[in-house]
């Protein structure tokens, strides 16, 4: 996800919470705070819709495809 610009040690954080508790919480702030550059009022709702749809695909593809 280097084109959003994300920290990636936030990001590490985010997918562990995301797969410890068994994909029921993204926690909305946490995506926010992912992007290293400031966000418009405008870009922070589909920003954190298009990272948070990006993650729970991430760990299907990724984490959850390979424990199968």
């Amino acid at each position: 996800m280097k084109e959003e610009q994300l920290d990636a040690d936030k990001l590490k954080k985010v997918i562990d919470h995301f797969v410890y508790h068994d994909d029921k919480v993204l926690i909305d702030s946490d995506i926010v705070n992912l992007v290293n550059r400031p966000l418009g009022i405008l870009e922070r709702s589909p920003t954190r819709k298009r990272l948070a749809s990006r993650i729970v695909d991430f760990v299907k593809t990724f984490i959850r495809g390979i424990a199968v």
